[in-house]
């Protein structure tokens, strides 16, 4: 049943995209996306059914969803605010992979957990569920 929910979400997050040029139905999709993502990952922790294959297949989806919204700011958006959103599709994803590289390289068993001596930003970022997952309350 977890598995299904994972799967959902990618289904609804390319929905999302497919029907872009509909705001209706795109903020729907986008929203049971998200929505589903939080629910996986609580779901997920509760039963003890958490995996590395999981924990990478969410942030991989993550990613995805982000760079696809952030190119669609791009093609809506001229300018400096066009430019901007590609930066941001590149430091979300260039952080992200330093990040997970970085914790498999220490041998921790997921790139949610933090050390004491951590950066504070990460610590607020992964270590509250309530910033964790802020997005999807959007």
């Amino acid at each position: 049943m977890l598995l299904g929910r994972r799967y959902f979400r990618i289904v609804f997050g390319v929905a999302a995209f497919w029907y872009y040029q509909n705001c209706g139905l795109f903020w729907i999709f986008y929203f049971l996306s998200y929505f589903l993502d939080c629910l996986d990952g609580f779901a997920a922790r509760y039963f003890g059914q958490a995996t590395r294959f999981g924990q990478m297949l969410d942030m991989v989806t993550d990613r995805c969803c982000s760079a696809c919204l952030f190119a669609l700011l791009v093609s809506v958006y001229d300018g400096p605010a066009s430019f901007s959103f590609q930066m941001l599709i590149a430091l979300d994803l260039a952080s992200h992979y330093c990040h997970v590289y970085s914790q498999l390289l220490s041998g921790t068993s997921s790139h949610k957990k933090m050390d004491a001596d951590e950066n504070w930003i990460l610590k607020i970022y992964y270590g509250s569920q309530k910033v964790f997952d802020a997005p999807a309350m959007l």
